[in-house]
């Protein structure tokens, strides 16, 4: 077995608003990718920064290759913090550059699908592109007004850089040596529920996803601003419909979940309105919870919400064995 880490020679290059694609290598089985996002910034004399403002510059990300799509975020902010919590909050973040100044700040979003998020070679979920057609990463950039106000981004120097993580392999090796019980292939798909109503007893339901072991979920809740909150979302759960149970039951305890969250992932610092539900607490099962002989509605996250006109945002990261 060949352990490969390079920087792919063709850089994602930012346009507004635009979507730009890379492809992906096709040596060996991939296992991690990590985008460095590297943005040359101008700042006026008046300037108002978004919350999460360089996570925002990333509109959304998808892996694809041939039809079959192996990750897909809707938003740069749960890419980002689901990067963040799987790390303890050990991710470089740059600040933007002060009112009449010009810097270049860097950040990373990580896509690492197996178990384990330290090791980057960590073989238990891979993206097989030596036999896949076309594999691609796929970029849609935001805009300067992702970032607020007054701020301009030179587009010359405004970029994503690529390394992969990956591996090959060697003389007789085959799949069935490496893994004998079949390759788990990634499954990551992301949706958001609006709040267009106030609900209790954790009466807004949303189903995750099934035919897949679901392995963590990234929750993140913003307000009517788009900004993330605490305060709109009062609690939640999980709800094992057909069993008719609720087996993890923050009802009215947004707060005390945060608290849970925090010392579970040993994250540094609060972060308001994101929540990483990590499925083996469900299932009991480090692997996961297999819900793959589940039909859609039976698991279900219940919602209970105060306010109106924000949103809920969900990452949901899971894998497959694959079928060949």
């Amino acid at each position: 077995m060949r352990y490969n880490t390079f920087v792919l020679s063709d850089s994602i290059d930012y346009a507004a608003n635009t979507t730009k694609t890379v492809n992906l290598p096709k040596h060996g089985y991939i296992t991690q990718i990590d985008c460095v996002l590297q943005a040359k910034i101008t700042a006026s004399n008046t300037v108002s920064a978004n919350t999460d403002a360089l996570q925002r510059l990333v509109s959304s990300a998808r892996v694809t290759a041939a039809g079959d799509t192996y990750f897909n975020v809707s938003d740069g902010r749960l890419w980002w913090y689901w990067t963040y919590f799987r790390h303890r909050g050990a991710i470089t973040l740059d600040s933007l550059p002060s009112a009449g100044s010009t810097a270049t700040v860097r950040t990373v979003f990580e896509i690492h699908l197996g178990y384990y998020p330290s090791v980057p070679f960590d073989p238990t979920v891979v993206i097989p592109t030596v036999r896949l057609s076309n594999p691609q990463l796929e970029i849609k950039w935001g805009s300067a007004s992702s970032l607020g106000t007054g701020y301009t981004i030179d587009t010359s120097n405004t970029k994503m850089y690529v390394k992969v993580h990956e591996l090959v392999l060697e003389g007789n090796e085959t799949e069935e040596m490496i893994w004998p019980d079949g390759l788990l292939v990634p499954r990551v798909e992301s949706s958001t529920v609006s709040l267009t109503a106030t609900h209790t007893n954790l009466g807004l339901r949303h189903d995750v996803p099934v035919k897949l072991v679901l392995h963590n979920s990234l929750m993140m809740v913003e307000d009517s601003s788009g900004d993330r909150t605490d305060t709109d979302v009062t609690g939640f759960g999980v709800i094992l419909v057909p069993e008719r149970e609720t087996t993890l039951d923050y009802d009215e305890h947004w707060y005390d979940a945060r608290i849970a969250n925090r010392k579970r992932t040993e994250v540094p610092s609060d972060i308001a309105g994101v929540y990483l539900l990590e499925w083996p607490l469900i299932s009991g099962d480090e692997a996961g919870f297999d819900l793959s002989d589940r039909a859609v509605g039976d698991v279900q996250i219940g919602i209970s919400n105060g306010t109106t006109g924000g949103k809920v945002h969900f990452l949901h990261i899971g894998y497959m064995r694959e079928v060949r």
